[in-house]
């Protein structure tokens, strides 16, 4: 696998800056960001390889690790939104400042904090123009010197890599709460409760020390799995409800016995 930026979703801002004898105080920001995994959750801050990861690490380690442990999620932008859509992605990068700015907008309560993130992010990702640094291979500062088709490029937008959190900022942050305000007044125009289409069927199966539950729609599913007696895993996808069947029948032939399968209004895992 190559080296490639992956962009923030809603900004186009670089999941990584190269800052080698850089102002990291102006640009680090960038480096800070976030995954909005397809269950709808979103990850603590970490921060991007070139490879198409974002790895955060643990803070905290059992007695019987050496070192803390590192979760490594595969990431992608608007470039790629139909792969990360259909394929084996885990979900969109984020950067942390904006995630912040979407959590403390004032219409966070009425329009964004009961809905699914990863889903609504994707549908305003489909409808929005922002220009962006997609497209550039590896994102870095330019010299005064450097006069490449990339540097002038990043030069003449270099004023939305600042931080916007600083005096030298403000321009930047200008922009992105008009990206975010955008991203509200789009959101806030959709007024279902669910994002979800036709009736939702749950099936909760076990087998021997593993559980495996399922709630699907027209549309989505969600599955969520492990070991009995721990929290196990979550994994949500678009997936027509003839696949979802599908999927529980292969459970079934497998072994799993069903102990419970009713019809619920929404989604609860």
């Amino acid at each position: 696998m190559g080296i490639f930026t992956v962009c923030d979703i809603l900004t186009g801002n670089p999941g990584f800056i190269d800052l080698i004898d850089r102002d990291k105080k102006l640009y680090n920001w960038n480096n800070n960001v976030r995954v909005v995994l397809k269950d709808g959750t979103v990850t603590k801050i970490g921060q991007y390889f070139l490879d198409g990861t974002v790895r955060i690490q643990d803070k905290q380690k059992s007695l019987f690790d050496l070192f803390p442990k590192k979760h490594e999620y595969i990431v992608g932008d608007k470039s790629n939104l139909n792969d990360i859509v259909n394929y084996e992605y885990d979900g969109f990068l984020l950067n942390d400042t904006v995630y912040n700015f979407i959590k403390k907008h004032k219409d966070y309560k009425k329009c964004i904090k009961n809905k699914f993130l990863y889903h609504i992010l994707e549908k305003f990702a489909l409808n929005d123009k922002t220009d962006n640094f997609e497209g550039i291979q590896q994102m870095y500062i330019p010299s005064n010197n450097d006069n490449s088709p990339d540097d002038l490029y990043i030069k003449k937008k270099l004023w939305m890599l600042v931080n916007p959190k600083l005096p030298d900022g403000v321009k930047n942050k200008d922009r992105i709460m008009k990206i975010v305000n955008n991203f509200y007044k789009f959101i806030c125009k959709d007024k279902t409760k669910s994002e979800t289409k036709g009736e939702i069927l749950q099936y909760k199966l076990v087998y021997n020390t593993k559980f495996w539950n399922i709630e699907y729609s027209d549309d989505i599913q969600k599955v969520y799995f492990g070991k009995i007696g721990t929290q196990g895993r979550v994994l949500s996808k678009k997936s027509k409800r003839i696949l979802s069947e599908k999927l529980v029948e292969s459970k079934i032939k497998k072994g799993y016995e069903v102990i419970s399968k009713k019809k619920i209004k929404q989604f609860t895992l």
